[in-house]
């Protein structure tokens, strides 16, 4: 990468730094080596040596994301809690939804609850999962605690690949769907139950 890009810094007058992730600059002294990389190549058996050596950090480091930030919400406190959660979304998102033709599914608790969409029609919550879902999304309790109470989001989830998505065979892209749940702003309905679960 770097020689391909030679060319093109040579021809606008552009000096090149060849740094290592770790190493630093600064106006006064230029690269400064922190040697961070050394002993560590690009080859597969590098890669596994750092994932071993890095293990126990990196695990303690998803079992914090995937705390509840101190929360500890009973599983059937938590169903409740999903189920009003999940109303005040769809109530709020009504529009965005209008014309959406699907079944979600929310894995909770090995149980779960389903939603499903019809157009022209108000979205239907229910307990349960039949296995006809379009598409189920799963989250450990602990983080899904975090979303419905506020103190995370499915953006939180998502983007840390920590939600897990079933999709049933044939089913497309419900475009719909993911504006609304990454898109919902849940700090009305998460404070609320947040504050009742107080003391």
């Amino acid at each position: 990468m770097l020689t391909a890009a030679v060319g093109k810094a040579n021809a606008v007058g552009t000096k090149l730094l060849h740094m290592e992730p770790g190493d630093e600059w600064t106006p006064e002294a230029g690269v400064i080596r922190r040697e961070l990389t050394r002993g560590w190549g690009n080859d597969l058996e590098s890669v596994r040596r750092y994932a071993e050596q890095e293990k126990v950090r990196v695990n303690a480091a998803i079992a914090r994301a995937r705390s509840a930030g101190g929360l500890h919400v009973s599983p059937p406190t938590l169903e409740r809690a999903l189920g009003r959660y999940l109303g005040a979304m769809l109530e709020a998102t009504r529009s965005m939804t209008a014309e959406l033709k699907m079944i979600a599914g929310f894995s909770v608790n090995e149980a779960g609850w389903r939603v499903q969409f019809e157009p022209g029609r108000a979205p239907v919550i229910e307990p349960g999962l039949r296995g006809d879902e379009d598409e189920v999304f799963s989250v450990p309790n602990d983080e899904l605690a975090a979303i419905v109470f506020g103190l995370s989001t499915w953006e939180d989830v998502w983007y840390g690949y920590r939600l897990q998505v079933t999709k049933r065979d044939g089913t497309g892209y419900y475009r719909a769907f993911w504006d609304m749940l990454l898109g919902f702003d849940d700090q009305a309905i998460s404070s609320q139950l947040r504050a009742e679960l107080a003391p």
